[in-house]
C-alpha cells in the first residue's frame, strides 16, 4: 500500500490504530521492571563506590557502615543484572498472561517490602543496642540499605501497571 494512501486513511480515521491491550500492558510492565533494575543497579554501583571509600578512609564506625554498603551493593548489583537478563528472556520468550505477570510482580514487591522492614528493624536494633562502633556502624549500614530497598519496593508496587 502506498505511504500516501496509508497516511490518508490514518487522517480519516483520526489516529493511529491502537495496539491490543495485552501488548500495551506487556510493554508498560517490561519498561517499569527495566526502570526498577536500572535504579537498583545505580544504587548498587553507588553503594560499592561509597562503601569502598568508607571502608578505606573512615574511622571504625564509618568503616563498618562501609562494609555494609559494599556487601549490599554487590548483592543489589547481582540482583539487578539477573533482573535485566530475565527481562531480555521475557521480551524474546513466548507470549504469556501479562496481567498475571503484573500481579506476580506486585506480590514479589510486597514480600520484599516485608523483608525490608525486617532489615530496618534488625539494623535499628544493632544501631541503638550495639556495644561498640563496629555493631553500631553495621546497624546504620543495614538501616540505610533497607530503607532504600523499602522505598524502591514501595514505589515499584504502587507504579506497577496492570496489577
Amino acid at each position: 500500500m502506498p505511504t500516501w494512501l496509508l497516511a490518508g486513511m490514518l487522517l480519516l480515521q483520526g489516529s493511529a490504530p491502537e495496539a491490543p491491550p495485552d501488548t500495551l500492558l506487556r510493554e508498560r510492565l517490561l519498561a517499569h521492571q527495566r526502570h526498577m533494575m536500572l535504579v537498583l543497579g545505580s544504587w548498587a554501583a553507588g553503594s560499592v563506590v561509597i562503601g569502598g571509600y568508607q571502608a578505606l578512609r573512615g574511622d571504625r564506625f564509618v568503616r563498618f557502615v562501609g562494609y555494609q554498603n559494599l556487601a549490599w551493593g554487590a548483592i543489589d548489583g547481582a540482583i539487578a543484572l539477573y533482573g535485566v537478563r530475565d527481562l531480555v528472556r521475557k521480551r524474546s520468550g513466548p507470549e504469556r498472561d501479562w496481567g498475571a505477570e503484573a500481579r506476580a510482580f506486585r506480590r514479589l514487591l510486597l514480600l520484599n517490602a516485608g523483608l525490608d522492614v525486617l532489615y530496618i528493624t534488625a539494623g535499628a536494633f544493632l544501631l541503638w543496642q550495639g556495644k561498640d562502633a563496629r555493631w553500631r556502624g553495621t546497624g546504620l549500614g543495614i538501616v540505610i540499605q533497607g530503607a532504600f530497598l523499602l522505598l524502591l519496593d514501595g514505589i515499584g508496587y504502587v507504579l506497577t501497571p496492570g496489577g
